[in-house]
């Protein structure tokens, strides 16, 4: 195994490119949820958390540093706004209907597409 210097030059090419292919696929994932979701003006973001643990022997000399890489997408939730909830008494107390004015059954599809 080659030996190199851990910097964020290096970092990608730990595990024989294992975490390079982690950062590309959580890039990959926020650019395509910029591409869906163009409307939302909201940041996406690409986290890299690095952990450097020191491993000692008993003297409490250095003997290596365990590594450890996280990679994380975080995109905006989804949302959409529901016009009413009607409140009904019925025989077991108040029970919740969903009521709306606007979108047959067919066009939820279509809603939820432009969902924030």
């Amino acid at each position: 195994m080659p030996r190199m210097r851990l910097s964020a030059k290096t970092l990608p090419s730990i595990a024989g490119g294992a975490v390079g292919e982690m950062i590309d696929q959580a890039m990959a994932r926020c650019l395509a949820d910029c591409d869906d979701r163009a409307g939302l003006k909201k940041n996406r973001s690409v986290s890299i958390k690095v952990e450097l643990g020191p491993q000692t022997d008993e003297q409490g000399n250095l003997i290596h540093v365990n590594l450890g890489v996280e990679v994380g997408c975080s995109i905006p939730n989804q949302s959409l706004d529901v016009q009413k909830i009607d409140m009904k008494q019925g025989r077991d107390g108040l029970r919740g209907e969903f009521v709306t004015t606007e979108g047959e059954p067919d066009e939820v599809e279509e809603n939820l597409g432009k969902a924030s």
